[in-house]
């Protein structure tokens, strides 16, 4: 194996952790396109229909700092195997359900824990393999997340349609399994983590920490919100939800592109300022999102959101990199979505709810949109990234 960094193995590294992405955020990212359908079927509000996606999601974010954990002590391949098989079985048994909390408990719990399996141990695992083009490698890595709704929320409709939305769950539920059984097989980290304490021992007290924890919270609080109701939003409008799906495929495009071109653009001109931009960005397109009336209109929001929202992502595990070293990556990346799991466990779920009282998405929208502003406000105060190593060796906010 090619033990050098930026190329060489690394690349075979990319390619798993982007079927890793294609999978699991692929799946999460395209429940909207099943919502319309849980929502008939099970008879209840957005509010309490929207938990389900949101468990999965605050699990799938609140479970990496174990998942982190357990890529460093038995290898990040092993690791996304399980992921595979917990999320296989969370879709065969959600298609099974004669009660909504029966999905809450599949699709919530099961799949959750198996996309926190395949997202934290893969992105970091690309990061040890890279350090110049860092955030090149993990752009195209979790560009697997855009590829995956852009392919699976169409192909979800079209499996709707023809099979039903428990025949579709089944149908993805072999395609998840299979892939992410492949990408394990061959998915290796660079080095073992050094013995001692852990990834807590190593942030604990660092004022740098704090601030992308907290700015990961109230950010996530707002982020997933268009990817959960964007659907139903449409469908509200008079637009099919062939078309209202889509949108999700259009957020696909440029998410993709969004983890690919942002990613190499932060590696010339900062990872940390190409994070502060794409949160502001996100805000100024959420404030927004309330004024798109049309198929049109929300095309060319989901365009702009989709776009800066890859890179959003992207960037958080290449940043976490240059401020705490590569040793203990996966826990560390992990720790920091403990923090996002909060923000999405409520955000989705709290607009499905505002919207029962309501009969409007503005209010939620806005709420969401205040949050990510919020998040981009505490990512300000960050240092530079060439001071890294200070930073890494500060042990007191």
């Amino acid at each position: 194996m090619n033990r050098g960094t930026d190329g060489g193995y690394g690349w075979v590294a990319v390619g798993a952790a982007f079927t890793a992405h294609f999978v699991g955020f692929g799946i999460i990212y395209s429940f909207t396109v099943f919502f319309p359908s849980i929502l008939d079927e099970f008879g209840r509000g957005r509010g309490e229909t929207s938990w389900i996606v949101s468990i999965a999601a605050g699990l799938m974010l609140g479970a990496g700092g174990v998942t982190g954990r357990l890529s460093d002590r038995w290898g990040p391949g092993r690791v996304l195997a399980m992921g595979g098989v917990l999320i296989g079985s969370g879709l065969l048994l959600s298609s099974l359900a004669t009660s909504i909390w029966h999905v809450y408990l599949a699709y919530g719990l099961a799949l959750g824990l198996g996309v926190a399996c395949s997202f934290v141990p893969s992105v970091a695992t690309v990061g040890q393999w890279f350090e110049r083009r860092r955030g090149l490698a993990i752009g195209v890595a979790v560009a697997g997340t855009g590829v995956g709704s852009l392919v699976l929320a169409p192909l979800s409709s079209r499996l709707i349609d023809a099979y039903g939305w428990r025949g579709a769950m089944r149908v993805i539920a072999l395609i998840g399994f299979v892939a992410l059984l492949a990408a394990g097989s061959v998915l290796r980290a660079r080095d073992q983590p050094p013995r001692g304490g852990g990834a807590w021992a190593a942030v604990r007290g660092n004022r740098t920490f704090v601030l992308l924890y907290l700015s990961s919270v109230v950010a996530a609080y707002g982020y997933w919100i268009p990817f959960f109701h964007i659907v139903p939003y449409a469908e509200d409008r008079g637009i099919t939800t062939g078309s209202a799906a889509l949108l999700v495929s259009i957020m696909g495009i440029t998410n993709t592109l969004g983890r690919i071109v942002m990613g190499a653009v932060a590696d010339r001109v900062g990872r940390r300022r190409i994070m502060q931009v794409s949160a502001a960005a996100l805000a100024i397109a959420m404030f927004g999102w309330p004024l798109a009336g049309s198929w049109a209109a929300l095309a060319v929001f989901g365009a702009f959101y989709g776009m800066f929202a890859g890179a959003f992502i992207a960037l958080l595990p290449a940043l976490a990199g240059d401020y705490f070293g590569m040793q203990r990556l996966a826990g560390i990346t992990g720790l920091l979505f403990t923090g996002a799991a909060l923000g999405t466990l409520f955000g989705g779920p709290v607009t499905g709810m505002l919207f029962d009282a309501t009969g409007s998405y503005t209010l939620g929208i806005v709420l969401g949109a205040c949050g990510l502003a919020l998040g981009a406000g505490l990512l300000l105060p960050l240092p530079d990234t060439e001071h890294a190593p200070l930073v890494r060796s500060r042990s007191s906010v």
